[in-house]
């Protein structure tokens, strides 16, 4: 099945979960993706395609992962995050 997704993606992959970081997204943009083939082609993640791509496509293998490489650590979403922890569920995976 083709999906056609309309604006940029805010949303972060750990693992086989996926994360929206409440963020502001910009300029809208349309994507059309083949999900449900069975490949994790390269505009695919577990955000968008999860029946075809699994935690070895994510952003971030692990939390810990995600936790000790997300850079740079003042960005807007760790900024958001120590500010107000409950604007979004991926701010409590980490300390900040």
């Amino acid at each position: 099945m083709i999906e056609s997704s309309i604006g940029m993606d805010t949303r972060i992959s750990i693992g086989d979960g996926c994360y929206e970081t409440m963020m502001e997204s910009g300029n809208p943009i349309g994507i059309c993706i083949n999900c449900g083939n069975g490949v994790c082609e390269d505009i695919e993640d577990v955000c968008n395609c999860p029946e075809d791509c699994g935690a070895e496509n994510s952003d971030y293998v692990t939390v810990e992962d995600f936790c000790d490489h997300y850079t740079p650590l003042d960005s807007g979403l760790a900024t958001q995050c120590r500010e107000n922890i409950d604007s979004a569920p991926i701010c409590e995976l980490c300390e900040w």
